[in-house]
């Protein structure tokens, strides 16, 4: 319960920032591959998740999780931190 009510709170964060930061004209099409990108990625983490588990037990799925946030997470930082130091605008 607790992982649905987290994803439905950081979601819902996502779906303002990015549709704010996008035109109006093309918030439809972001909305979709957010959507889309998600569903994949959730899909796709269900399908090899299962077949980690045999292979690398839970607590290394669990540690490339981690590394794959940690990672995720920097590049976000990142793209961000060019794009703003590119407008001019303090991070």
């Amino acid at each position: 319960m607790a992982i649905t009510a987290c994803f439905s709170t950081t979601n819902a964060t996502l779906i303002v920032y990015t549709l704010e930061i996008v035109a109006p004209p093309w918030r439809e099409t972001m909305s979709g591959a957010l959507n889309a990108a998600g569903g994949v990625g959730r899909a796709t983490m269900a399908l090899l998740g299962g077949y980690a588990i045999l292979s690398i037990g839970y607590r290394g799925l669990f540690l490339a999780g981690m590394g794959c946030m940690a990672a995720g997470s920097l590049l976000f930082w990142v793209y961000f931190h060019r794009r703003h130091a590119r407008l001019g605008r303090p991070v």
